[in-house]
């Protein structure tokens, strides 16, 4: 049995959503990325995959990378396939320092067939109609992300800028 496997980067030409933060108390952000993760894209705190979590307290510039991942599936084919990444240091005197957040949302769609007549049925039903489906779900996982960012940069205090979104 073979896959037909499709990947939708989700906020194409761009490919992930940067949040750089430098001040007071920037551990902060560790707090909030769970619970948002949760309110936003309504999953259960089971489906938040830990994949790494490095915290380095052994000096004064204490060291942190962290690495979530969420799958929310969207149908029997597609998913919504996020990862976080959290990675900066802190002062344990002053508590200054700085975060990098980085998020990179996915739809992910795969088939299954086992021979070439279902594998030309699925390209053909792709084609006409279930790629409107998946352009749904990327819009919906857009939103989703952007939300995400809003509330990151809200609860961290980051003035917000101007971007091509909000124009439209």
């Amino acid at each position: 049995m073979d896959d037909l496997f499709i990947s939708d980067d989700v906020l194409g030409p761009d490919e992930k959503i940067l949040i750089i933060f430098k001040g007071q108390n920037p551990m902060n952000i560790l707090k909030i990325i769970k619970a948002e993760i949760k309110s936003i894209y309504q999953i259960p705190g089971k489906d938040i995959k830990t994949l790494k979590l490095n915290w380095d307290a052994s000096s004064d510039n204490r060291e942190i990378y962290a690495q979530w991942l969420i799958e929310k599936k969207m149908d029997k084919w597609s998913k919504n396939w996020v990862i976080f990444i959290v990675q900066g240091h802190v002062d344990a005197k002053t508590n200054k320092g700085d975060i990098t957040f980085i998020m990179v949302p996915r739809i992910q769609t795969k088939i299954n067939y086992s021979n070439f007549l279902q594998r030309a049925f699925w390209y053909i039903y792709n084609r006409w109609f279930y790629r409107k489906q998946r352009m749904k779900y990327i819009e919906e996982a857009k939103d989703l992300a952007f939300k995400f960012r809003d509330k990151i940069t809200d609860e961290l205090g980051i003035p917000r800028k101007m971007y091509f979104e909000d124009r439209v």
